[in-house]
């Protein structure tokens, strides 16, 4: 990783800094795919590329604005150190964290609330769950739940197609009448469970707006890889930004990536054509040196070969 590493902090800490995001903030994962040979590629069978390198994002709710990333460079760091890293922006302010079952445990949760981080997600049956919750919703039927509360924590399971566990700081065990999306049929789910499928997509925001216009080319070096899609994140988190800064604005993704090339163009000539034209001053002022002329080389005749 040091190859890249000077850029990757360069950009990783602009990203930090010159945003202020909302209150609503999602952590989950991604996959810069690589199938060469590299010592930390990872394989995840759960994503679509599933070889490549293991990328943890930070994203803004509402944009999908990446506020902090982390390249996995397969060093084995302990899950606090690596939640610590990527929410140490955010100590203090107060902000909501949606996050899914890696990152969740009891004992994570309840440090993140002592530094004023509140957390909605789902949570693993072995991170802490009373065994008698998990016993007693062994027994459940379609929409029924049950809880645990410790202080601010609440644990609360949820059967739904599937046995579903959530672990929040920011909810109470409120269960609302909705319906489903495609067959519009009323069920019961819990306000956490809503919630955090409602702000559980600003990473998928922000890789679908990437996926739209790649301009990363197949490569042996997998540092160009990573810069490139850098590059690519730079551009969607200023095509982000300029959004929320100009609410009215239709501009698209396509259009805003265009104004920045003829501006990038225009900028390159402005620059150049200062000590051009000061060469082309000098130049005129100067006697020219006339350049030698090189001469044919000599032909032999053909008949005088064939005579020798």
């Amino acid at each position: 990783m040091y190859k890249i590493r000077t850029i990757l902090d360069t950009v990783v800490n602009n990203f930090r800094t010159n945003y202020v995001s909302d209150r609503e903030i999602s952590l989950d994962e991604g996959m810069l795919g690589w199938r060469g040979r590299l010592r930390f590629r990872v394989y995840n069978p759960g994503k679509i590329t599933k070889y490549g390198i293991l990328v943890r994002v930070v994203c803004e709710d509402s944009t999908g604005y990446t506020c902090n990333l982390q390249m996995c460079d397969g060093k084995c760091r302990p899950l606090t150190e690596t939640v610590g890293f990527l929410l140490e922006l955010y100590e203090g302010k107060g902000c909501h964290l949606y996050q899914h079952n890696y990152y969740n445990s009891v004992h994570q949760t309840n440090e993140l609330l002592q530094k004023l981080i509140r957390v909605c997600g789902t949570i693993r049956v072995s991170r802490g769950l009373p065994k008698d919750m998990i016993e007693e919703a062994k027994k459940f039927k379609k929409s029924e739940v049950t809880f645990r509360r410790n202080q601010e924590i609440l644990l609360i399971s949820h059967q739904d197609k599937s046995f579903v566990s959530m672990i929040s700081t920011l909810h109470a065990a409120d269960v609302i009448e909705t319906r489903s999306r495609r067959t519009s049929v009323a069920m019961k789910k819990p306000k956490c469970v809503i919630d955090y499928n409602t702000h559980m997509h600003g990473v998928d925001t922000a890789d679908q707006y990437l996926a739209y216009y790649p301009f990363i080319r197949k490569t042996v070096k997998w540092p160009k890889k990573v810069f490139f899609c850098l590059l690519q994140c730079w551009l969607f988190n200023s095509y982000a930004t300029f959004s929320k800064n100009n609410p009215n604005s239709r501009k698209s993704f396509l259009d805003f990536m265009s104004d920045i090339r003829e501006n990038l163009i225009h900028t390159s000539d402005a620059v150049s054509s200062p000590s051009s034209s000061s060469d082309e001053s000098q130049g005129s002022s100067r006697t020219p040196t006339p350049t030698p002329r090189k001469r044919a080389p000599k032909m032999t005749p053909l008949a005088g070969l064939m005579e020798n």
